[in-house]
């Protein structure tokens, strides 16, 4: 935390937070769960890092028709951030 503070000047933030689409053979069955906004199958991957860079955090196989947001409520980091010792700390999510 005090490395977010330190090297970006944002106070009780613990890391950043975004998702990128990885193109995949779409199952069969279930290629319109896959096929995402950009117009290609994949899956998703969800991440954090630390003031360094170095990954704290990651969920990897989200069907590509999910939005961040979606992948983000339904993960365990979630529910960590969730937890009364993170009250007054945030995460810095991309939302572009």
């Amino acid at each position: 935390m005090d490395g977010v503070l330190n090297k970006f000047d944002y106070p009780m933030c613990i890391g950043a937070l975004d998702g990128t689409h990885i193109s995949i053979k779409a199952p069969q069955g279930l290629e319109s769960d896959y096929y995402n906004y950009k117009k290609f199958h994949s899956i998703i991957i969800l991440a954090t890092v630390d003031s360094n860079m170095l990954f704290t955090y990651a969920n990897v196989g989200a069907p590509g028709r999910c939005n961040d947001a979606y992948v983000y409520s339904k993960c365990q980091l979630y529910d960590v951030i969730q937890n009364d010792t993170y009250s007054k700390h945030y995460m810095k999510i991309n939302n572009g």
